[in-house]
């Protein structure tokens, strides 16, 4: 029973980011510190989370300008009304905007820039930059309620 109870809790709870960044980055650091001091953390990796807003296409890289949300269980961003802002992440990869849709939950490890000063609807808007190490696109399909019965009135 152990056994089994052990399997169930295991599958699909593995790290969404490879172990070499987990352990390059600081868990404690938090998106409104690099927000509001980000020459304090120019060169460090950190992993930050939210939904797309969009993918910027220039000539040789790729932009996502992500809305910060909170990150929960397996660095999964939360979809709550909580948010620090927004951040930007460079790579020189072509990032399809078919994939890279807007609304996509999206984790990303990336070392701080310099931030950068664009326009945001009618102002002007200074974004947290990263460049991209890796990151975790999460699926836009529901994930299947798994529940395990035993037989005595309780579903885990």
């Amino acid at each position: 029973m152990v056994l089994l109870l052990s399997l169930f809790s295991g599958a699909g709870c593995g790290a969404v980011l490879s172990d070499s960044v987990m352990r390059d980055s600081d868990p404690d650091l938090k998106f409104r510190e690099v927000k509001e001091h980000p020459e304090r953390y120019r060169g460090r990796t950190v992993v930050f989370g939210g939904t797309i807003a969009r993918v910027i296409h220039l000539e040789g890289q790729s932009v996502l300008e992500i809305v910060e949300r909170p990150l929960g269980f397996r660095l999964e961003p939360q979809l709550t009304d909580e948010t620090g802002g927004r951040f930007l992440v460079r790579t020189e990869k072509f990032l399809d905007d078919k994939i890279f849709q807007s609304g996509r939950k999206i984790t990303v490890a990336g070392k701080v820039t310099e931030p950068e000063t664009r326009s945001l609807g009618e102002s002007q808007y200074t974004y947290p930059t990263l460049v991209l190490r890796e990151h975790h696109l999460w699926d836009t399909r529901e994930a299947p309620a798994i529940g395990i019965h035993f037989g005595f009135g309780a579903t885990f």
